[in-house]
């Protein structure tokens, strides 16, 4: 519960500080590749703390790996962009995601039952946010029924 509290106020942060910054598509798309360049050195952070047992550290680790993440996405939808027509940004993250994802799963399975959940939830959130970006990538648009 901690974990979600911390996400969604670091989002929101991040969200009002892009909004007021007046940035352009562009300086989003740079910003949400470097903050999922620093999400990857984060979790290896979190794999090392975990296997030197300290998954305090870890835990720290992982939900800033997460807040980068999030905060990445965020950008990536403010650029208005359609990612069908415009790609740049949400392959890559969408790549890279895949990889945080075994890469998750590979620590998950390290670790003792108890100490499993803040892994778990970053997953399923990796998850989500990989499925949408697949969508927003592979979906088509219908054409328009004629009345």
């Amino acid at each position: 519960m901690k974990v979600s509290l911390l996400f969604a106020a670091l989002l929101w942060s991040a969200v009002l500080s892009a909004q007021g910054s007046g940035v352009n598509e562009g300086d989003l798309v740079r910003k949400a590749r470097e903050a999922v360049r620093q999400a990857e050195g984060e979790l290896s952070k979190a794999r090392q703390k975990y296997s030197e047992g300290f998954p305090e550290e870890g835990e720290k680790a992982i939900a800033e790996t997460m807040r980068l993440i999030e905060q990445a996405y965020s950008w990536l939808k403010e650029t208005k962009r359609d990612p069908r027509k415009q790609p740049a940004g949400f392959k890559d993250m969408e790549v890279k995601l895949r990889v945080y994802k075994r890469r998750l799963e590979d620590l998950k399975t390290t670790l003792p039952l108890d100490e499993r959940a803040p892994i778990e939830t970053a997953m399923a959130r990796v998850v989500e946010i990989n499925d949408e970006l697949l969508l927003g990538l592979m979906s088509t648009k219908r054409p328009r029924k004629a009345k």
